[in-house]
């Protein structure tokens, strides 16, 4: 019904399409002249300064703008600061810790398209977009002509314009699956073109909300190449005596699915989740407090449960072995639920910083890693060389689903899955037709927890491997970080886990050795259908999966298991080999004992 409706949208005209046309020139001219007629199209350069006020915080930004390409933003909130370049062969930006990195594919593209719409190129020709009128629109009581920039990926600027003298308080634009809005006020006149001094950001999360009030302007000022070229970055990280490697380290590998490494956070011993989806290591507010280490702000976290708040703090330095990453810039957030759902004490995520400036060489088999200096090191081994993408601040990598053409996903060491699929790509290459059984998995992850279907994917070729029989989550109804275009899904440790791996994001490659014990196993497979969180001693079902064998035998959620098989649930039961069971052979009967005694028994089966 979805897509019959937007067929007939897209073929139903209330004019011709001629008419439309002329509509939308005549709209065009009168708001060219209300900016500024020849000047604004005369137009080659704006140096702005003003004031930001974000996250509850406040503080200075700058712009400068060329005609040609070339567009900088740099912002200092004091928690936080920041800088945004786009030149027409170039995109970089800084992370929170002072690092210089691409700004990638997609953000390149938004900075590109914000500048146009800035000096008023997108309504001046066609040369970025075709300009189409959408009609007549209605915000806060006014009617607006709506002429849209549409581009060739479905991105889009919509610029609403006062039917009589051109004027703009509204525009509304895509940025990836999101729509934002832009109210604009207290436009001045300077050097003839007419410009905003009062702009507001709207998200449809209100704590992305930003404004800017600017102070000053100039226009067709001589901006120098030089104040757009990529500066030597910062680094954070560095290896005792100047070594160039740490050697092999043990790790802890919760559940087969999750890295974990003993660190220390200012000095508080403590241990951190290993996170290449992670934007911004993160410290879970109770360590936070416990280290002295306050948080500012109140930005928003996109997670894979959805949306979060969280605060930063500044002159964090965390130590690892050998390795210290000094002066870091982290998130400071409630991480206690998302602790809950994965089984396990949360303190740490240690994320894209440590990716950015080491190689980090895995050996899965035998729990154990080791971190390289780039520029003291280079990969002489005989695996399979597997491209890394930039976007977002984060790296992707190429999968193929089935024999279909390979699709961009995330590169996502902390989700401990194998593979996750977004709902535009799904339902684009229609992956759920005639596909059975199918049921529902309990998940998440920051922003809290989702469910969503769960199926088997015949073949999925990764790194010059195709893996068959694939546990395979369908996101469906996505959320804070799976509602997203710029990528189709996301791999996880279940796919990664079969290789001795090489992270070396200084020349964007992965390298990948299969391991011959482990390169062929089969997915295990959740085949009890009942999901639980620890309670002391105790677990409690939070979830029963449709279908599935727990549904059948009359499960419930709420329902309390103190014993395994006549064993009494530990302490260690997520930490230790407690939590097995469920991933035993389909026909195993296993006996639980409930809280008040009852014991109930239930034959695993695989159900998806």
């Amino acid at each position: 019904m979805k897509r019959l409706a937007m067929f007939l949208l897209t073929t139903t005209c209330a004019a011709p399409l001629s008419s439309l046309a002329e509509e939308a020139d005549d709209a065009i001219s009168r708001h060219v002249a209300w900016r500024g007629g020849a000047a604004l199209e005369a137009l080659r350069s704006i140096e702005r300064t003003g004031q930001i006020t974000t996250a509850g915080l406040r503080g200075s930004i700058s712009l400068l703008e060329r005609r040609d390409g070339y567009r900088r933003i740099d912002f200092d909130l004091g928690a936080i600061e920041g800088t945004e370049t786009v030149t027409p062969s170039d995109g970089w930006t800084t992370s929170g810790s002072g690092q210089i990195e691409d700004l990638g594919e997609s953000l390149t593209r938004d900075a590109r398209r914000a500048l146009a719409h800035d000096l008023g190129l997108l309504l001046l020709s066609d040369q970025f977009a075709p300009r189409v009128l959408l009609g007549v629109e209605e915000r806060e009581g006014e009617s607006w002509q709506v002429v849209r920039a549409a581009f060739a990926d479905g991105g889009f600027y919509d610029c609403f314009l006062h039917p009589k003298s051109g004027a703009m308080t509204w525009a509304r634009y895509s940025r990836d699956a999101d729509v934002v809005w832009i109210r604009y006020g207290d436009w001045r006149v300077v050097g003839g073109v007419r410009l905003p001094y009062s702009e507001e950001q709207i998200f449809p999360n209100p704590d992305e909300n930003n404004s800017n009030v600017w102070r000053e302007s100039s226009l067709n000022t001589e901006l120098s190449t030089d104040r757009f070229a990529r500066p030597v970055g910062r680094s954070v990280a560095r290896i005792d005596g100047g070594a160039k490697s740490t050697g092999w380290m043990n790790f802890e590998f919760f559940q087969d699915q999750r890295i974990f490494l003993p660190i220390t956070v200012n000095g508080v011993p403590t241990k951190a989740i290993l996170d290449s989806g992670a934007e911004f290591s993160a410290l879970d507010a109770a360590l936070a407090g416990e280290a002295g280490i306050g948080g500012t702000g109140t930005f928003v976290a996109r997670g894979s449960g959805g949306d979060a708040q969280l605060s930063v703090a500044k002159g964090v330095d965390i130590r690892l072995g050998a390795l210290e990453l000094s002066d870091l810039t982290v998130a400071v957030l409630d991480l206690s639920a998302l602790a809950k759902q994965v089984g396990v004490n949360l303190p740490v995520i240690l994320g894209k910083e440590l990716f950015n400036e080491m190689i980090l060489e895995i050996d899965y088999p035998n729990r154990r890693i080791a971190f390289h200096d780039p520029a003291n090191w280079s990969y002489r081994g005989t695996g399979s060389r597997v491209q890394l993408t930039k976007d977002r601040g984060l790296r992707k990598v190429s999968v193929s689903v089935e024999g279909h053409a390979p699709i961009t996903a995330g590169f996502d060491l902390g989700q401990g899955g194998a593979l996750a699929l977004y709902e535009y790509y799904v339902e684009k290459e229609m992956l759920l037709e005639g596909r059975a059984p199918l049921s529902k998995q309990r998940g998440g992850g920051i922003g809290g927890a989702r469910e969503d279907l769960i199926g088997t994917l015949n073949a999925v070729t990764f790194g010059g491997s195709t893996f068959t029989n694939v546990p395979t989550i369908f996101v469906l109804n996505p959320t804070g970080s799976t509602e997203t275009r710029s990528e189709q899904g996301n791999v996880g440790t279940e796919i990664f886990k079969r290789f001795r791996m090489v992270v070396d994001y200084s020349h964007d490659a992965l390298y990948l050795e299969p391991d011959p014990r482990v390169v062929r196993t089969p997915f295990r497979k959740d085949r009890s259908g009942l999901v639980v969180e620890q309670e002391g001693k105790t677990l409690v079902v939070v979830f029963v999966a449709p279908g599935g064998p727990a549904e059948k035998a009359g499960w419930k959620v709420g329902e309390k298991i103190v014993a395994i098989d006549g064993e009494p649930v530990g302490s260690d039961y997520s930490t230790g080999e407690g939590w097995r069971w469920r991933h035993a052979k389909a026909g195993t009967r296993t006996t639980l004992t409930l809280s008040g005694g009852e014991r109930r028994g239930l034959t695993l089966k695989s159900y998806y």
